[in-house]
């Protein structure tokens, strides 16, 4: 029979109560540990997966711009300066630091600056062409005009009977040219583009001959003007 000291007894239930707090302790130790891991390694994941994420809208900003600033470059018409303009001004908005795009960025300025010159001169180009016709639709209005007016005039005088009334019509027309003494050629005929004039008059003396003869048998065919604007040759075409 045996006989056990009750301190020894004593020591080893503590001891064994002491084990089992420490395992306790060891296992919560663990879980936390894990769970810390856990926890540590998925924050590790979603920044990575953000750092891709951002590195894949950089990769694609940079592809966007270039091609946006490849396709200005590309553009050799004057058509769509102003809108290449508001492109370029979308790529810096991007504030890239990607050498290429930069650099790009340089030589498509460069391009768009020469453009708008270019555009510039040839809307004055266009706008001076548009003036000179302009100018040339209203001689030719009153090229016309004043042909008509003179063969009216012309007609009038050969058909009025009135003496004093004839004289009106002369005094009327002489001031539409530079000098009673303006020549006035007469076509009598025309081939292969080669005229045949009459005998060459003036202005005076014509006005005078439909005044006695009564007749008026000829068309104005072209009116040479002086820089006063003043009828300095006459041409007309004999008509049968």
């Amino acid at each position: 029979m045996r006989i056990y000291c009750y301190e020894s007894i004593k020591f080893k239930i503590m001891n064994t109560s002491v084990l089992k707090r420490m395992s306790r302790i060891f296992l919560i130790a663990l879980v936390l540990a894990s769970v810390a891991g856990t926890t540590g390694c998925k924050k590790k994941k979603e920044l990575a997966a953000a750092e891709a994420a951002k590195a894949a809208q950089l990769a694609a900003d940079i592809a966007k711009a270039k091609e946006i600033l490849q396709s200005i470059l590309d553009d050799n018409t004057l058509d769509h300066v102003d809108e290449n303009y508001q492109k370029l001004d979308e790529v810096k908005a991007m504030n890239l630091e990607d050498p290429e795009v930069l650099n790009m960025i340089i030589t498509v300025q460069e391009k768009l600056a020469k453009d708008k010159e270019a555009l510039a001169r040839k809307l004055e180009e266009e706008r001076l062409a548009a003036e000179a016709e302009r100018l040339r639709l209203e001689a030719e209005k009153r090229k016309k005009e004043n042909y008509d007016l003179l063969n009216k005039q012309f007609a009038a005088l050969a058909g009025e009977q009135d003496f004093d009334k004839a004289n009106t019509i002369i005094n009327n027309v002489l001031p539409m040219f530079a000098s009673k003494d303006v020549p006035v050629l007469i076509i009598i005929a025309e081939e292969n583009g080669m005229k045949d004039y009459d005998r060459t008059t003036t202005i005076e003396k014509y006005l005078n001959y439909l005044k006695d003869r009564k007749a008026y048998k000829a068309t104005v065919d072209n009116i040479v003007y002086d820089e006063n604007g003043k009828i300095k040759e006459l041409e007309l075409r004999k008509t049968y």
